[in-house]
C-alpha cells in the first residue's frame, strides 16, 4: 500500500463480539484533490473514480454485524462480495468460516486495500478480483451476493441490478446494506420491475460517534428460495 498517497489509521472493532482488525486512511480530503488534479480529461475523473474504499462505512459495519452473530448463514455456499472497498463484509465471512469468498471491486487499490485487512485478520489469503458492473465478469455464478453501500448512483442502478442477475446463482440471494438515502429508493423499485422481490429490517450502527440508521435488504428471485436467514 502507498504509504506517501494514503494516510492509515489502525483500529479495531468489537463487531458481534468478535475483535476485527479495520484501517482507513485519514487524508481523504487530499486524496479527492489528488483525483481532481488529474483533469477533466483524465479517465480516472471522467469515470468518477472517487476512492470511497478509504473510509469504512457503517453499512459493511451493520452487514459483517449479521454475519459474524449468525443472522445471515453462509456455510457451504460461494460468497461474492461486490464493490467490496475495504472488504469488512467479505471479511466477516471469512472470519465466519466460509471457505469461498470472492472479494471485488471496479478500483484495483481497493482491492489492495481489502487484500491488506484481510490479512490482518486471516491468515489464508485472500481472493480478490477486478469487477466492473458494466461487463461483469466472473467464473461461476454464487450462492450469496453481500453488497454494501452501492446503491448511491443513479447511472449504477440498471448495471448493478444486470449484475445481479448475471453473477447469482439459482436459489441464490443477495444481501445489501445501505442508508436509507433518498437516492437510493428508486432502486428498490427496479429490483421489484426486474423480477426481484425483497424484505427490509433497518438496525442502528454506532461508528465515529455518531449513531446510523442502516437498512439490510434480503434480496431474491421471484420464485427461488435462497433465503440463508
Amino acid at each position: 500500500m502507498n504509504s506517501d498517497l494514503y494516510h492509515i489509521e489502525y483500529d479495531v472493532l468489537n463487531i458481534a463480539g468478535q475483535e476485527v482488525k479495520v484501517f482507513a486512511a485519514t487524508n481523504i480530503d487530499e486524496l479527492l484533490d489528488h483525483l481532481i488534479s488529474k483533469g477533466e480529461g483524465h479517465d480516472d475523473v471522467q469515470d468518477e473514480r472517487i476512492p470511497y474504499f478509504v473510509e469504512l462505512w457503517p453499512s459493511a459495519i451493520r452487514l459483517a454485524e449479521l454475519i459474524l452473530e449468525g443472522s445471515i448463514k453462509l456455510e457451504g455456499r460461494s460468497v461474492i462480495e461486490i464493490g467490496c472497498g475495504s472488504g469488512l463484509a467479505g471479511l466477516a465471512a471469512g472470519l465466519a468460516g466460509t471457505e469461498s469468498v470472492l472479494l471485488t471491486d471496479y478500483l484495483p487499490d481497493a482491492l489492495e486495500f481489502a487484500r491488506n485487512m484481510w490479512n490482518l485478520n486471516l491468515k489464508r489469503p485472500a481472493m480478490t478480483a477486478l469487477l466492473d458492473w458494466r461487463d461483469p465478469v466472473v467464473d461461476a455464478p454464487y450462492d450469496v451476493i453481500l453488497a454494501a453501500d452501492v446503491a448511491y448512483e443513479e447511472r449504477n442502478f440498471q448495471p448493478l441490478i444486470d449484475t445481479f442477475n448475471k453473477i447469482l446463482a439459482p436459489n441464490g440471494v443477495i444481501y445489501l446494506t445501505e442508508p436509507s438515502r433518498a437516492v437510493a429508493k428508486p432502486f428498490v423499485g427496479m429490483l421489484q420491475e426486474n423480477g426481484f422481490t425483497l424484505s427490509t429490517e433497518s438496525a442502528s450502527v454506532f461508528h465515529q460517534n455518531h449513531q446510523h440508521s442502516i437498512l439490510c435488504h434480503q434480496i431474491n428471485r421471484v420464485g427461488d428460495s435462497g433465503s440463508t436467514h
